[in-house]
């Protein structure tokens, strides 16, 4: 099947729009000081979201020989964009840190 760069433009976009309205809700779950959305966080730092994105890794890694999870209400896809979220974090953190 042939993928097209618009066909890719516009699941990539779908995909933000979906991954941003996700970081809105859980960074609203994980924080309680609404002016701090990496409060959950800041304990540990960016080098603390690199062992979440490890987590994730080594989930996807189990899935792969498995084929199958067992928590029925995460899927591959939740652990695909949390790894993304995660990734975005690590980078802003990283940055943040390092002024």
């Amino acid at each position: 099947m042939k993928y097209t760069i618009d066909a890719l433009e516009k699941d990539i976009a779908e995909i933000v729009t979906g991954l941003a309205q996700l970081r809105k809700q859980k960074g609203h779950d994980y924080s309680s000081d609404d002016e701090d959305t990496f409060e959950n966080l800041r304990d540990f730092g960016w080098k603390g979201v690199i062992i979440r994105i490890g987590d994730k890794y080594h989930r996807l890694k189990a899935f792969t020989k498995r084929e199958k999870l067992d928590v029925a209400d995460e899927t591959i896809e939740d652990t695909l964009n949390d790894l993304i979220n995660y990734s975005i974090y690590a980078r802003i953190m990283y940055g943040q840190e390092k002024m």
